[in-house]
């Protein structure tokens, strides 16, 4: 499985965030098998890795430093 989640880079706050725009598509979890998307269920491990993995990219993306061109 590939967890995939959508990482952006404000230039006026110069901040990173991790958007909800996962909602959008067919899910954020890649069945790397069966080739396709798709959103875990409930209490499912893949939905536990999910949520694992989506805390850490948040609080990551909190000390990621500044990203300026000057």
């Amino acid at each position: 499985m590939e967890y995939h989640y959508i990482v952006s880079y404000n230039d006026h706050t110069h901040k990173w965030s991790v958007e909800d725009e996962t909602k959008y598509l067919d899910g954020n979890v890649w069945d790397t098998a069966a080739e396709e998307w798709f959103y875990p269920e409930s209490w499912t491990p893949e939905a536990y890795q999910d949520i694992k993995c989506r805390q850490m990219v948040e609080v990551l993306a909190t000390i990621w430093p500044e990203c300026r061109i000057d």
